[in-house]
């Protein structure tokens, strides 16, 4: 049986924001920007949509675990890269639009899903720089070869 692999991103948004800018300031190196000229053409020429769903910039970092029961490693991976620069983005989010958010993607087998926790370190980062949690969860069934 194949055990969970979460991935687990740090993710900032905004319309306009500078995404060199941010990443010379935090000093972690993303592993995925995106402009709003990265959005499809039908995206950014439709007037109509929620601004939710209008295009923006992005900038995240992540990362993967494989084999992992619990979301310990996963949370230690963004605070000891963010945490300590709590005071930073608070002062990036004053300067302009950018909403943060953590976001955990769980593969799971069989329905083998791993302890679904947020620790208290994460519950107080979470609420330091005003984010939100988000999972996303997908399970698979493995073929038992009958």
């Amino acid at each position: 049986m194949e055990l969970p692999k979460i991935e687990i991103s740090f993710v900032a948004v905004g319309k306009n924001f500078d995404l060199t800018n941010m990443t010379r300031i935090l000093e972690v190196q993303p592993t995925e920007v995106r402009t709003k000229d990265d959005w499809p053409d039908a995206i950014k020429n439709n007037t109509n949509l929620p601004e939710e769903y209008q295009p923006r910039h992005s900038w995240s970092y992540s990362k993967t675990f494989h084999e992992m029961y619990d979301f310990t490693l996963a949370y230690q991976e963004i605070l000891s890269k963010f945490k300590p620069k709590t005071s930073i983005l608070k002062k990036m989010a004053d300067a302009e639009p950018i909403k943060y958010a953590v976001v955990l993607s769980i593969d799971c087998y069989d329905g083998d899903f791993p302890a679904m926790v947020v620790d208290i370190p994460m519950i107080h980062f979470l609420n330091d720089i005003n984010a939100e949690i988000s999972f996303d969860i997908i399970t698979y069934e493995e073929d038992s070869g009958s």
